[in-house]
């Protein structure tokens, strides 16, 4: 899938149109939610968890925003050390 302007999570326009994938999760979930709600939250949530963010236009990060950093490394310390080094040259 290419990367268009509407995935930027900068974007003003950003999540206010549901595809249909995230239509099928939320019948999906829906649907858990009833077929286990004689269940405990807790144990719903061991499966499925929903949580609701408060959306807030930041102009100013907007205009700031230039990617996002990526850093795979394994377990070993060398790596983390690495990662470490190359996060901290971005403040």
């Amino acid at each position: 899938e290419d990367f268009q302007p509407e995935h930027n999570v900068f974007d003003f326009d950003y999540g206010l149109a549901d595809s249909d994938t995230v239509r099928s999760f939320k019948t999906e979930f829906e649907d858990f939610k009833k077929e286990h709600s004689n269940e405990t939250q807790a144990w719903r949530e061991q499966y499925a968890k929903e949580t609701n963010y408060e959306r807030i236009e930041d102009e100013e990060g907007a205009k700031m925003f230039r990617g996002h950093l990526v850093v795979a490394c394994c377990g070993s310390d060398h790596d983390l050390e690495l990662a470490e080094k190359i996060t901290s040259r971005m403040d």
